[in-house]
Parts: C-alpha cells; structure tokens; sequence
C-alpha cells in the first residue's frame, strides 16, 4: 500500500514500531508518536487516533516496464533489504497452498486477492482466477466496475467503467490490454486508458483497491465477497 503522508497535522514521516495488529504492520509516526496501522492507513491509538491517510494508486511492476513508461521514474534503494525471488510465494499459486492454511472459503489463507471497498460492500478477487482472466465486468454496491489483471506481472487494478455517462463492457485483448464492446477502444490494463479508438485519451477512474494475502484482507473486511 502506499499513503499520502499530508495529513491535517501536517507532513508526517513513519517509522516501525515493532507491533502488529491482526498480523499487519503497525507504524509510529515522528511528528506526534500515533500508532498506525500498515493495513487500513488509520491511526489507531495517540494524539491522531481516528485520522486516515489517503490510499493512492500503486501496482506491483517490473523495473524494465517501469523505466518504459516512465524513464525518468526513480526507484528506492534498499542496499538489498525486501528483495525476494520472482518465484517466492507471492506468485507460485502451489507454494501459496503449501504455506497457507485451508480456510471456510476452500482457498489458501495465503491466496494472493485484490480487494475493494465500494460504499459499504467489501468485495476481494482472487488473483489466481483473475489473472488468467485478465478482465472481470462487475458491480459493487451498485457501481459498475471492471477488475483487470496483468497475468504476467500478477497484478490488478479495479475501475469504474462510466465514462462520460455511459457504461462500458470491456474484454481480454492482448497481454496487458482490454476491449470496449461499444466502440472496440483498446485500454491499457496498468493505467486505465485508452491507447487507441475514438475513446483514446480517455481514462477511467480508478478505485483504490489493496492487493493482499487472503488472510490479511479477511481480517480487516470479516464481511467481504470474494468472487
């Protein structure tokens, strides 16, 4: 996840604070010594309690794509600290079987999903359903919403599909890329816009969605849909 740290108080900057809550992060922030929670971006005990931080898009990504799009884009430098291999757990569907726990749903408690809050309908994805679909025309609490994959990179994104009043149908067309049934506009998946067709330079909005393991979205949304 990754949060806006402008806040009401002012510009905060975080550290660990070593504890967890519901097997998340807990952060501390310098400026008033709060208690946050990594999950929900809430300040859970000190003077902040009960203020939030604003979610912003993010997407996990290659280096190589990333400096395509974006070749003045920079990255952290963690002198090799939270690297792990491409085919750790977090990818291999049969490693996240043999990690995680059997739960109620029949999945792995170390599923990887893509999670979204629409009003007050909590729905996850899972990813390993989502991605080889690669595009999935939903509605949560009402709002029309595709959930899109990038199979090769296991990463989602959730948007609304109005635009301009009206509600797209999208479908899978090349890696990385979806169809509008009603002017055949190809959209790229990672940015929600539109590369070609007369929809191109549109962009979609989209929604802030959490991609996590099953067990962590679960305890956070104990009311969630998973689809």
């Amino acid at each position: 996840m990754v949060y806006a740290r402008d806040t009401e108080a002012g510009e905060l900057t975080f550290g660990v604070s070593g504890f967890l809550l519901r097997d998340a992060l807990v952060m501390f922030d310098h400026q008033t010594d709060s208690l946050w929670s990594q999950f929900i971006g809430e300040a859970i005990d000190g003077p902040s309690q009960g203020t939030t931080l604003q979610l912003l898009p993010s997407r996990i990504t290659s280096w190589s794509d990333w400096r395509s799009e974006y070749p003045q884009g920079t990255a952290m430098d963690k002198a090799g600290m939270g690297r792990f291999p491409a085919q750790s757990f977090v990818f291999d569907t049969e490693a996240a079987e043999f990690v995680g726990e059997q739960t109620a749903e029949g999945i792995s408690s170390h599923d990887l999903v893509l999670g979204v809050i629409a009003g007050s309908v909590h729905v996850a994805f899972l990813m390993k359903e989502l991605a080889p679909q690669r595009v999935l025309n939903v509605e949560i609490g009402g709002v029309p919403v595709v959930a899109t994959a990038d199979d090769g990179l296991y990463t989602g994104a959730v948007y609304k599909r109005t635009l301009d009043g009206e509600v797209l149908t999208f479908g899978s067309a090349a890696d990385g890329f979806m169809v509008d049934a009603q002017t055949g506009s190809q959209w790229d998946v990672r940015i929600g816009a539109a590369v070609s067709g007369s929809h191109a330079g549109s962009s979609l909005e989209r929604l802030p969605a959490r991609q996590s393991f099953w067990f962590a979205w679960k305890a956070y949304n104990p009311g969630t849909r998973l689809r």
